[in-house]
């Protein structure tokens, strides 16, 4: 709890304004139960003495406070901390009580202070007893609420650090993977084509230069996704030369939507990896992006052979980008993958739409 001096002043206005509040309370009431019975009503009076009953409480509630925090009703100490509250409520309820009334007729009618012990003022003590029972349970059930609420925030804090954690695990998984295939093959290529593979060292460092940039960035445009896709498959195609064709089918309404960042590349080495590396005669891999209402649809298929009855095994690639997206989205995307023998793989991946820029501005004028 913050205790400096702007939070401590104003815990004392609101209290001062409850109290405040509460006197006014009971002198409307005081003064229609008047009304009704044809009663005569002294307003300065009525009000004279709610405030100094509810203000005299309002002075032991801070005295009070570090009394209940103190001796809380814990599991193992709460009978114990009972008897201590039934004997600081008897202190509170006499030392209110006579406080009260003492300040009360101070002002008002001076000449009865030797009436300060009075039956009349003693019987008041039950009252005030029972009031500070009021007001204990009162601070007591705001207190656990509040604890309730920072509790819950802490936990959906830490589970929010935890996704996010997640997924820069997930994202590191794609680059050693990729790193490992792009450097073999750069290892083939030394030995057959050394231009080619100086070539592939070169577009490898401009890649890697735009991966690095990109480091602890969890969302990118589609735009931006795209361009390091054919970065990354000008790589492919120096090495697969003629065996390898690339189809782009994007829509230019979707070229600004919010996507996870490296979310299509493993997508498409996997479909360079089953659907045209393993035969002689290559193939095309087809990237296509659309817009359905809300929704953003990617889709990233080959003409391979397929898979017989639809059978296959979820490798690296399949495996990171499906859990990625539960990170990004929960349960509101979906992940699908189509396969016949001899029509290859395609893979639709349907996400929410959201606009990168906007969704941006959103997150800035949050913080």
């Amino acid at each position: 709890m913050n205790f400096s001096f702007t939070n401590i002043k104003s815990k004392i206005l609101l209290v001062f304004a409850v109290s405040t509040l509460i006197s006014f309370f009971f002198v409307g009431q005081q003064y229609f139960l008047s009304a009704n019975f044809d009663k005569e009503f002294d307003f300065i009076n009525s009000l004279s003495f709610q405030l100094t009953y509810y203000y005299a409480w309002a002075c032991i509630f801070f005295v009070i406070v570090p009394v209940a925090n103190k001796y809380r009703f814990e599991r193992d100490q709460w009978k114990k901390n009972i008897l201590i509250h039934l004997a600081f409520g008897l202190i509170f309820a006499f030392t209110h009580r006579i406080t009260s009334w003492f300040i009360y007729v101070l002002i008002m009618v001076p000449e009865k202070l030797n009436l300060i012990f009075s039956a009349k003022v003693v019987n008041g003590v039950f009252d005030s007893f029972i009031t500070y029972w009021f007001i204990l349970g009162t601070y007591y059930g705001l207190d656990y609420y509040s604890q309730y609420r920072e509790h819950k925030l802490k936990a959906i804090e830490l589970e929010t650090q935890l996704a996010h954690a997640q997924i820069r695990a997930l994202k590191m998984q794609l680059h050693p993977h990729f790193l490992f295939n792009t450097m073999h093959a750069i290892s083939t290529l030394m030995e057959e084509d050394i231009k080619t593979a100086r070539r592939m060292i070169a577009k490898l460092s401009s890649l890697l230069r735009q991966t690095l940039d990109n480091i602890g960035v969890e969302e990118v445009p589609l735009n931006q996704e795209i361009e390091f896709l054919k970065s990354y498959l000008e790589i492919e195609q120096t090495r697969f030369q003629e065996r390898l064709k690339i189809s782009y089918k994007i829509d230019p309404q979707t070229l600004n939507a919010s996507v996870p960042n490296l979310i299509l590349q493993p997508l498409v080495e996997n479909a360079i990896k089953h659907g045209i590396s393993p035969y002689a005669q290559g193939g095309k891999v087809e990237i296509v992006s659309e817009k359905n209402n809300d929704r953003l649809v990617l889709k990233v298929s080959d003409d391979g052979k397929g898979s017989r009855n639809g059978n296959f095994k979820e490798g690296v690639g399949l495996k990171n980008t499906k859990e990625r997206s539960t990170q990004h989205y929960g349960n509101d995307f979906s992940m699908e993958i189509k396969t016949d023998e001899g029509k290859g793989f395609t893979v639709t991946l349907t996400i929410p739409f959201i606009d990168f820029t906007e969704k941006k501005s959103s997150t800035e004028n949050n913080e």
